[in-house]
């Protein structure tokens, strides 16, 4: 049983199953309000005139807890850092370079155009850096 900063006991706890769904199942604890009008803490913890008051926590599926664990490590951290640097290329040739829409279609048809933009966004960032030197 879950109990409150004050020191009360929930009196009843329920699950949240649902069906064929994908997401977390949940814990619902239930609170007695008469004891919540006496509390120091009435206002705070709950709204003051509700009729009742739970809290609710959120069991996570085992896939959760995997991706919360791997955005703890040091290898998430890391890929984080570099993040910008793909999405300001990924960006620029969205916006730059016409990526944003695709000019045919299926997937070989997109294929051929992201390489060409890439080829072509390559070309033009080597043209620059050969003038700055020349320059």
């Amino acid at each position: 049983m879950y109990v409150c900063p004050e020191g009360h006991m929930a009196y009843k706890k329920a699950r949240s199953l649902q069906k064929n769904s994908i997401k977390n199942e949940k814990l619902i604890f239930f609170f007695d309000v008469e004891k919540c009008k006496c509390c120091p803490l009435e206002g705070i913890c709950h709204k003051i005139g509700t009729k009742s008051k739970t809290y609710t926590l959120t069991i996570k599926s085992n896939l959760h807890q995997e991706q919360l664990d791997f955005e703890n490590s040091d290898a998430f951290r890391e890929k984080s850092r570099m993040r910008y640097r793909i999405e300001q290329k990924n960006s620029e040739l969205k916006n730059r370079y016409g990526l944003k829409k695709s000019m045919s279609n299926g997937l070989f048809g997109m294929t051929i155009q992201s390489a060409s933009t890439v080829f072509i966004a390559n070309m033009r960032k080597i043209i620059r850096e050969i003038e700055k030197k020349g320059a």
